[in-house]
């Protein structure tokens, strides 16, 4: 096996450094000559592929060129890096494979630690021996053992040209990569001129296999719509007839997990309804047919106001702990101007939920749920519901401290306002409901 000798020159400080492109081969020679000339004729390193001839097309004219201008040189020709199996992140996690055209050619996959301890000892050695080494891992691989799909020729080099590679540069780099299914590097094993590094794949593979790992899905999100508007005496004189089509449109649509109804304890004439959706995804398909928006329109007459208050807001709690009770305390939270939304979501999430907790503890209560709206960051939704009017009144009392403190630390950062619906569950994907 190929040795360079690690006698190191006297240690000096590196004032200079450059690098050619060989993307392509033209004016080569004029700048490797203007550059020895301007930092004089000292050890250069020059790295390309194991299948790169010395005169042949592109780093081939460069590997000429270094005998040519009578610099100090040594090429080294790593084998395929280990380390290029972390650009394939991306396939490997969406569809499991990596690209390649090696197909069942072994090739001694190579570290670039290996590489690199290589360059420096090319680089401080006392005399460079002006000619060229591979560079090759411990172990043989075929593509087929890492699982690979295999590319077609033109697929390759169309692979490169959408990274923006020229033409020229893509065909050379296809070629030099098929050319392993002839056994060229599988040679490169037990020849005088190779260097054998010790990094192997398994262990690469190992150190950074959370570069290859799928992201864990996330837990089920729940979308709340709460719309309430101040309902005409009409609507409120024959609310099942008036409000029955719009319960059965949305019912109908794929996700709709459960829709309530009320009127609001503190006015009368305050009428809601809040659905539950599966996800995001369904509300939004649901929102995107003509359907829904002809619901809303159906609905606006008889808002007094001709408006309806929307708010959706994610949760991951079961709704209907909180909506299919006695009654429901619907909490809404905006914040002071000057506090920053990043800052207050935290506390208020901590807060609302050392309340909730606090009663749920004892039993008396239903968990409710809460969360930031999607139509402004500035405001938030909560939602306790409350077996009867007495689980309340109690917890009220035995919790009085509790929910002093929580009130005084939201009234710090929000405006508050709360009211109580007694809700009616209209509709539910679970229940059979009349």
């Amino acid at each position: 096996m190929g040795q360079l000798s690690k006698t190191r020159a006297r240690p000096a400080t590196i004032s200079i450094s450059f690098s050619l492109s060989c993307h392509g081969s033209t004016g080569a020679h004029e700048t490797l000559h203007r550059s020895c000339n301007e930092v004089g004729r000292e050890a250069l390193r020059l790295d390309h592929a194991t299948q790169a001839e010395k005169g042949g097309p592109i780093s081939g004219k460069v590997h000429e060129c270094l005998d040519d201008v009578g610099v100090q040189y040594t090429v080294l020709h790593p084998t395929w890096f280990i380390e290029n199996f972390g650009t394939f992140s991306q396939s490997v996690i969406e569809k499991d494979e990596i690209t390649s055209v090696h197909r069942d050619g072994l090739t001694p996959l190579v570290g670039v630690d290996d590489i690199a301890k290589v360059a420096l000892n090319a680089l401080v050695a006392e005399k460079s021996p002006n000619t060229d080494y591979f560079v090759i891992g411990p172990e043989l691989w075929t593509f087929d053992e890492i699982v690979h799909r295999r590319l077609t020729d033109e697929e390759h080099i169309a692979f490169y040209e959408t990274s923006q590679v020229p033409r020229e540069f893509a065909v050379f780099l296809h070629t030099s990569a098929a050319r392993t299914v002839e056994g060229e590097e599988e040679a490169l094993v037990g020849n005088p001129k190779s260097i054998v590094g010790k990094v192997k794949l398994r262990d690469y593979f190992e150190t950074n296999k959370g570069v290859w790992k799928k992201a864990e899905p996330l837990p089920t999100m729940l979308v709340v719509e709460f719309i309430s508007w101040a309902a005409t005496d009409a609507f409120l004189s024959d609310t099942n007839t008036h409000f029955r089509p719009a319960v059965d449109q949305i019912s109908k649509s794929d996700g709709c997990l459960a829709i309530y109804s009320g009127q609001e304890k503190e006015d009368r004439n305050n009428f809601w309804m809040v659905v539950a959706w599966q996800s995001g995804t369904h509300l939004q398909a649901a929102m995107n047919r003509p359907e829904y928006a002809g619901m809303m329109d159906k609905l606006r007459p008889f808002s007094r106001s001709g408006h309806l208050d929307v708010h959706h807001i994610d949760v991951n709690k079961d709704t209907n702990a909180a909506l299919g009770v006695a009654f429901t305390t619907i909490v809404f939270l905006n914040l002071k101007a000057g506090v920053a939304a990043t800052d207050a979501t935290s506390k208020v999430s901590t807060v609302l939920g050392r309340s909730l907790d606090a009663g749920s503890a004892t039993g008396t209560y239903p968990p409710g749920f809460w969360g930031r709206t999607h139509e402004s960051a500035r405001k938030f939704v909560a939602a306790i519901g409350w077996s009867s009017v007495q689980a309340h009144d109690n917890t009220m009392r035995d919790k009085k401290e509790v929910y002093r403190v929580a009130t005084e630390e939201l009234l710090g950062i929000t405006d508050m306002k709360r009211v109580h619906v007694v809700f009616k569950t209209t509709y539910h994907a679970a229940l059979p409901v009349s």
